[in-house]
């Protein structure tokens, strides 16, 4: 995959939608780029937002300020065990959205929320209630998503789940198409169920 292949895609979707699109990558591939151009790039073709997992708050600030004349988000992440201050730096920094880490450990489908969701999100939104909150990181079912809105969440992340199902029947397109869109209506429905 290249940055071009992206840009392409993201302009595509955004001839079909004006859902806000965000997105991921490491800091490497922008840096390849180069960031000003990356995010010029991105916004000529609707893109809204960037996650960059690996780039320390610290070192941030050229991504920051980039991102701020092309008009795009920077979302950044805090986990359960972010202290206070560095989660009011965060929190200062972030735009569009501030991207909760429910878990320690790596991504993937997991049986339930963490405990650690709730306390987590409260703590966020007693810092910063001008910005929504998403929660990932193991979400893989509408009872996990109930649960996230339930605690004062506004968004869910949802991305190994997706990945596996696509996986799961990736020799069917049609049929992978159909269980998408399932999977991805149950989710949106969990979040109305308050």
């Amino acid at each position: 995959m290249r940055s071009a292949h992206i840009f392409e895609i993201i302009a595509a979707v955004r001839a079909e939608t004006a859902i806000p699109i965000v997105v991921m990558s490491y800091y490497n591939p922008l840096l390849r780029v180069g960031l000003d151009r990356f995010l010029e790039q991105l916004a000529a073709v609707g893109g809204d937002g960037i996650i960059v997992p690996d780039l320390p708050l610290e070192e941030a600030g050229d991504l920051l300020s980039a991102a701020q004349k092309h008009r795009i988000d920077v979302i950044m992440l805090i986990a359960p065990t972010t202290p206070d201050e560095r989660l009011e730096q965060i929190c200062t920094a972030s735009s569009g959205f501030v991207y909760l880490v429910s878990l320690l450990g790596v991504t993937g489908a997991r049986a339930a929320v963490s405990d650690e969701v709730k306390p987590l999100v409260a703590r966020v939104a007693a810092r910063r209630r001008d910005i929504p909150i998403a929660v990932g990181f193991g979400i893989s079912k509408p009872e996990h998503v109930r649960e996230i809105v339930a605690s004062g969440a506004q968004g869910v992340i949802v991305g190994s789940a997706i990945v596996d199902l696509i996986a799961t029947h990736r020799d069917d397109p049609d049929r992978m198409l159909v269980a998408l869109d399932a999977f991805c209506a149950a989710l949106k429905e969990a979040t109305r169920a308050r």
